[in-house]
């Protein structure tokens, strides 16, 4: 067999495959190009897959919702100063 049927081949079993995955769920929304690309950078930075990235996102904003829900705020403390506020997490604080 040669190389450019050999390529047709694979080509073919990939299209095979892809009919056979689930479509894909449009409710999910897909990253932009900035977004992506930010996603990569915070990955290669901290040594840890996009996954555990956005893992760890949600857990962030999980925990900064639940502290606007009671009342308080998420901060950045640098010796005993607050350096950055965040907030506006929630809509019902």
């Amino acid at each position: 067999m040669e190389d450019h049927e050999k390529l047709e081949n694979i080509i073919y079993q990939l299209q095979q495959l892809n009919r056979q995955r689930e479509p894909f769920n449009d409710d999910f929304p897909r990253l932009s190009d900035q977004e992506n690309k930010l996603l990569e950078d915070l990955a290669t930075r901290t040594n840890q897959t996009k996954k555990e990235v956005l893992r760890k996102a949600l857990a962030l904003i999980n925990i900064a919702i639940s502290s606007e829900e009671k009342g308080a705020n998420l901060a950045i403390i640098k010796d005993g100063k607050i350096m950055t506020e965040m907030t506006g997490f929630s809509t019902s604080a």
